[in-house]
Parts: C-alpha cells; structure tokens; sequence
C-alpha cells in the first residue's frame, strides 16, 4: 500500500473533524476501513475495549471510528450494529475523500490521527495487530509527535 509519508502534516480538516472527538477527550483517533469478512474486525474491538477498559464515555483513552467499505447499506448495518464505537455513514462522500487522500489500496487501513486532525502515521493495523492494547503507549506517543 502507498501512501503520504507517516511525517505527513497533512490536515483532513475540515472534512475529517467528524473523525476528532472533542467529547471524549481521547487522545489518538484512529480511523478504521473494514468490510464484513476481515479478520481484523475482532482484533480491533478487543484492542478499543481494553484501552478504553473502565474509562467513562468522555474519558476514554482512544477513539475509534469505523469508515465503511461494506458493499452494500445492509452488510454496513449489520456489521455497524455490533461495533462499539461510531461510524461514518454507509454513503458518506466523504469516504471517497479518505481513500483519495491515504492512496488506499487495501483494506483495512488503520491511521493514526493527531487530536488536531493531521495524521500521525499511515498505518497502525500491524502494532494493533501483533501487540494489541500493549501498543497503546507507543501509540500515544506517536500521536504526540
């Protein structure tokens, strides 16, 4: 997969403060493509529900939001309903935007937003991957660069 450089400054504001949560107050924001199928699906819940483990709504640790690539509005409702955490709806132009900005080639990609909305790094689906929630202090760390 190609795509800007994981030093990008670029700002997917405005059309991406939606992906910004100021009510949580959480610190990275990582914004999730996935279709129903993907293995990484669990992996992604499993790593959101530990680091956000007993954290209030507003004061959870991490943020994520999911960005449909479901074929269709009903495998995107379906899939949606059991995720816990928000989601951009299933025809949102603004999903077209994201994958024209990230180069996306592939699916699923996991970037790592800075709270004000430029992106961090690319790809964080690897470390979440292999490491799980352990990876969530180098995350953060990334995300304050």
């Amino acid at each position: 997969m190609t795509g800007p450089s994981s030093g990008s400054r670029r700002s997917w504001r405005p059309r991406w403060s939606c992906c910004t949560s100021r009510e949580s107050g959480a610190r990275p924001v990582i914004v999730l493509g996935e279709t129903v199928g993907h293995g990484f699906e669990p992996v992604i819940k499993n790593f959101y529900k530990e680091v956000n483990k007993g954290c209030e709504p507003k004061k959870r640790n991490v943020e994520i939001v999911f960005v449909s690539c479901d074929n269709s509005v009903e495998e995107h409702e379906e899939h949606f309903a059991s995720m816990p955490y928000p989601g951009i709806p299933f025809d949102d132009p603004r999903i077209a935007d994201l994958e024209e900005d990230l180069d996306v080639e592939s699916i699923p990609i996991v970037p790592l937003l800075r709270k004000n909305g430029t992106i961090a790094r690319d790809s964080v689906r690897q470390m979440i991957q292999t490491q799980g929630a352990k990876c969530f202090p180098e995350l953060l760390k990334i995300s304050q660069e």
